[in-house]
């Protein structure tokens, strides 16, 4: 890798960056966490935008005369280890602003996986904390390409996910083979410490596995200053109904649904064979009239109708166009448009929340991924539709998970 290919770059900000103008000024219950966690292993329980980031920063400066020695002479090494890909160059960025150590982040796109014990050496002696997502760091455990021993400081970001089977929880249980005189220091990052839905009942047990999983103890801070920072969102709630769509739209609606039933009642019921990519396309196509399904109820004809096209060509991706039988539309496409952006979503609340100066900036959030993409394309039809929509961009991001089962 070239060295301008490890530099860290990104546009992207952290939700607990802290300002540039007051990045190297500690807030008093920052100060008071990074003092407990000096002393002892700590999950750091703040909310959102409280800057919890910051004082695993502070932590990796007060521990950094530990990883200024080269690798190679016994100098440690500090982990932040992420949940997610996007969060390791994100906050690899925020360590790298704040300090004076060498940082770089690795994903599994780097190809990191077909690295040997030769090429980690390397970095390892080249970079003083090292970012990365929670698998790359157990696979290097895994390997003996790095030992506890040679840990100085282990940051868990999103912490509250370390239960079951995560990762997070299994580079933990390479404590148990560690002398314990050996044993970096933990840090545990959250704004939850609970993953998930729990009962009331449950909460002090989920917490105290938490605690006992990260060999930590879970610390937060009364002080008043915290509730200053934290995000506190304007909450309203909209209803949206269907009483101004008319009746060509809803009699559209109904023969559309009239059309899926009878093909999601038959995969439903149909037996399957064994064979891998047989499976795979079953399970695929019950996929699809599922989010025609949903995204008919939800958005309306023309959004069903834009999700069905994305579907058919993501098919195609995976088989082939020569093994796909395709149907004449049963509904002309252009009679589709009856039930277009603006009937199906609530385009005033845009307009009122984006009056005199105030500049609308908003996330929305969905289920499903095509009703991302759809929605987001309606919302900028509307946009060259609408004169008071004008102002209005809108695109749309969603995970890393497969499309395509196998």
């Amino acid at each position: 890798m070239d060295e301008e290919e490890s530099e860290i770059a990104t546009e992207s900000e952290t939700e607990d960056q802290e300002p540039e103008d007051s990045r190297l000024t500690a807030r008093p219950y920052q100060v008071e966490l990074l003092e407990r966690a000096k002393k002892r292993n700590t999950i750091v329980c703040l909310g959102t935008g409280t800057g919890k980031t910051f004082i695993s920063v502070m932590l990796i400066k007060e521990l950094a005369h530990e990883v200024r020695e080269t690798y190679k002479d016994g100098g440690k090494r500090t982990f932040f280890l992420v949940n997610t890909v996007p969060l390791a160059s994100q906050q690899a960025k925020v360590i790298g602003d704040h300090t004076d150590l060498k940082v770089k982040h690795y994903v599994g796109e780097m190809g990191v996986d077909f690295w040997d014990k030769s090429v980690w050496e390397k970095e390892f002696n080249e970079f003083n904390v090292l970012v990365m997502t929670a698998q790359i760091f157990l696979d290097l455990l895994h390997h003996a390409y790095i030992r506890l021993s040679q840990v100085n400081l282990l940051i868990f970001d999103e912490c509250h996910h370390a239960t079951k089977n995560h990762s997070y929880k299994q580079i933990m249980q390479f404590f148990n083979s560690c002398p314990e005189d050996a044993h970096p220091k933990v840090m545990g990052l959250t704004a939850s410490v609970v993953n998930g839905k729990v009962k009331p009942s449950k909460i002090q047990s989920e917490i105290i596995d938490l605690e006992c999983t990260l060999r930590s103890t879970c610390a937060t801070s009364q002080d008043g200053d915290v509730e200053k920072f934290a995000a506190k969102p304007k909450e309203e709630v909209l209803i949206c109904t269907n009483e101004n769509i008319g009746d060509d739209t809803n009699k559209l609606v109904q023969k559309l649904r009239d059309v899926l039933k009878p093909g999601i009642d038959f995969l439903h019921d149909c037996r399957v064979s064994s064979n891998d990519s047989v499976k795979n396309a079953h399970w695929f196509a019950k996929l699809a009239l599922r989010e025609c399904q949903g995204t008919l109820d939800e958005l309306g004809p023309w959004a069903a109708y834009r999700v069905a096209g994305y579907l058919i060509k993501d098919l195609g991706l995976k088989l082939g166009r020569d093994n796909i039988v395709f149907h004449v539309p049963v509904v002309d496409p252009e009679v589709l448009k009856t039930g277009g952006p603006k009937r199906t979503w609530p385009f005033s609340c845009l307009t009122t929340e984006s009056d005199g100066e105030n500049k609308l900036c908003g996330i929305v959030f969905v289920e499903r991924r095509y009703t991302a993409l759809v929605l987001s394309e309606q919302i900028n039809i509307a946009a060259k539709l609408d004169h008071d929509l004008t102002f209005i961009k809108s695109s749309f991001v969603i995970g890393h998970g497969t499309r395509w089962k196998g």
